[in-house]
């Protein structure tokens, strides 16, 4: 089971919405063998809007500065993104 859960709300620059795709459908292969993670998902939201959802079987990897592909997002964010990524962290209640 799950314990914790990260969403990345992401908005690309005016005509970089290939390029951001383009990045997040490249930095895929790499994060989903990370083994910390239980799933990692991008998604498409708005015409400009993207979003990142990992899950985490430990707390010992939820840290958003942690995750390798939050790492590469926010190294690219002034490249592609009108403003720096929103990130929503929840921990799963039992």
């Amino acid at each position: 089971m799950t314990k914790f859960s990260l969403l990345i709300n992401l908005e690309a620059q005016p005509g970089k919405e290939a390029d951001l795709e383009n990045f997040l459908i490249s930095e895929f292969p790499q994060q989903n063998s990370n083994h910390t993670m239980a799933h990692v998902f991008a998604m498409r939201t708005g015409k400009s809007t993207y979003g990142v959802f990992d899950t985490f079987n430990d707390d010992n990897n939820n840290s958003t500065l942690r995750t390798e592909i939050a790492a590469a997002i926010f190294a690219k964010a002034s490249e592609f993104l009108i403003r720096q990524p929103f990130c929503q962290q929840q921990a799963t209640r039992h």
